[in-house]
């Protein structure tokens, strides 16, 4: 199962919209609803979800509030903000934090709603491999015995590692910057 929150403070809109996702065909989701923003807020940070979906109407505070929150305190699971209307300030709001998509909720039925879960879940799942696989080349990087650097195109040095340090008894703040050059003269 996948799971899927939906933040909202009105039920008629969860059970809509939990209807919707429940038509999907070959959909194995298990969906949940959560009406404050507080408890939302404590499952995103904690990424007991796999998709979130939040309504952009939660009263004094927004969807978009509640999404810069949950992405500052560590939620690394896609968001898809719920609106009534297309306000191109809130859909750039809402994409400026990272939202995944933001759906118009009276233009909502299964079939767009599969598509945009297969979509931000493909998304997320290709983001945490790519975030996987730069964890363990930056600890090859940075763990190596050997020399390791890698200079701009005008032989700047933009990043070395401490095997580096080493063997040219500099600091990595040091190298940062140096032209790459002037450490092989001879």
């Amino acid at each position: 199962h996948r799971k899927i929150l939906v933040v909202n403070n009105d039920d008629e809109d969860y059970l809509n919209i939990s209807d919707l996702i429940n038509q999907i065909p070959s959909g194995d989701y298990l969906v949940e609803w959560c009406d404050r923003y507080d408890h939302a807020l404590d499952k995103m940070k904690s990424d007991q979800y796999d998709l979130y979906f939040v309504d952009q109407g939660l009263g004094p505070r927004t969807g978009v509030d509640l999404l810069i929150e949950a992405c500052q305190g560590g939620c690394e699971m896609p968001v898809i903000i719920l609106s009534n209307d297309v306000d191109p300030q809130v859909y750039r709001m809402a994409l400026q934090a990272v939202a995944y998509d933001l759906l118009i909720r009276s233009e909502l039925n299964s079939e767009k709603l599969g598509r945009c879960i297969r979509h931000s879940l493909d998304r997320s799942d290709s983001l945490k491999a790519l975030k996987a696989s730069e964890i363990r080349y930056r600890s090859i990087f940075e763990k190596a015995k050997d020399m390791v650097f890698i200079a701009s195109s005008n032989f700047e040095i933009v990043e070395v590692n401490y095997a580096a340090t080493d063997l040219l008894d500099y600091d990595i703040d040091e190298l940062i910057g140096k032209d790459l050059t002037e450490l092989f003269v001879n």
